[in-house]
């Protein structure tokens, strides 16, 4: 019931997409934590059946889904909601946002004249 990405400390980036997502979760009312996550909280997660979805973020992908985790010799089998699922709502939003029928509150979207393009 809690979203939980790593701080971005170097190896996470500070990315817009990251700042977008976890904006629109904290306004939608879901709670958020950004705190360091180490493979052995993923696995005693995914062993106690409290792992409900993991996915990346970025500028090209928007939001990626990941199906599986391997970490030496273990795999964890991630469950994957298609439309129930935290991400497929942020990336909802986020298109939403991008093509006009989800109202565009911060100011994130800016047209592009085509002569800009050239």
């Amino acid at each position: 019931g809690t979203v939980v990405t790593p701080a971005t400390d170097g190896a996470i980036l500070k990315g817009i997409t990251r700042d977008t997502i976890l904006t629109i979760l904290r306004e939608k009312g879901h709670q958020v934590e950004e705190r360091p996550v180490t493979i052995d909280e993923l696995l005693q997660a995914s062993n106690k059946g409290l792992l409900q979805e993991v996915f990346g973020a970025g500028t090209a992908a928007v939001v990626s889904l990941v199906s599986e985790i391997a970490y030496n010799d273990q795999t964890i089998i991630v469950p994957t909601p298609i439309e129930t699922g935290i991400a497929h709502f942020v990336k909802a939003e986020i298109e939403g946002m991008r093509s006009g029928r989800i109202a565009d509150t911060h100011g994130w979207v800016v047209p592009v004249k085509v002569e800009e393009l050239v």
